[in-house]
């Protein structure tokens, strides 16, 4: 009859135990981002997903990698793109985006921009006013609001419907989305050293 003696018993309680702390305990690697890549002022992609953009004046490049932007941030030189203070713009993508990511870089302080879909605010955006679908932002022309809106979607189509009190200038903008979490590597080894000790185990079991 198969069997373990009490002494591998307590062994091979005492190994899962400390196999069942080490996975509670390793940490799944925090989630990245990924920007929206500008072929030019009217198209692009966002994680494979195509888009249109209308409104758009030019390309450019943003530092989003600041405390504005943190636990969120892309390359300190991210693409992204221009458009005038005062006009609407609409973004439309392929398919739908699940907690679409707007990055506000530089936008003149004054206006309030109206969206068609609500938003909550996820990073920086220091002193502005809003509510659902609106964002006030403070100060005046020489006064910038940089940040992160999330749209938590699924979103098809997004656009500012409406600026009021546009002071001029130009704003600029990008879009992003987060990668899903994946295990650390201390996490996978641990499932490993689990699945190999169980397998010799079943093994020195058969045999006794």
């Amino acid at each position: 009859m198969s069997r373990i003696i009490p002494r591998a018993a307590a062994l091979a309680a005492a190994r899962a135990s400390l196999l069942s702390a080490g996975l509670a305990a390793a940490p799944a690697a925090q989630a990245g981002v990924i920007g929206a890549s500008w072929s030019n002022t009217s198209s692009g992609t966002l994680n494979g997903v195509a888009f249109s953009f209308t409104g758009g004046t030019g390309l450019t490049s943003a530092n989003l990698s600041g405390s504005n932007y943190t636990g969120y941030a892309l390359a300190s030189s991210q693409q992204a793109l221009y458009y005038a203070d005062g006009s609407n713009w609409s973004i439309t993508f392929a398919s739908p985006v699940t907690d679409l990511l707007l990055y506000e870089a530089s936008w003149r302080g004054g206006p309030t921009f109206t969206f068609n879909h609500a938003f909550t605010i996820l990073t920086g955006n220091s002193s502005v006013s809003s509510t659902s679908t609106t964002l006030t932002t403070p100060g005046s022309f020489a006064t910038y609001t940089n940040g992160i809106l999330q749209f938590t979607g699924p979103i098809t189509s997004l656009s500012i419907t409406g600026v009021s009190n546009a002071t001029g200038g130009l704003d600029a903008l990008t879009f992003g989305v987060q990668q899903a979490s994946v295990p650390e590597p201390s996490t996978l080894l641990l499932m490993g050293i689990g699945l190999a000790y169980g397998f010799r185990r079943r093994q020195a079991v058969a045999g006794t």
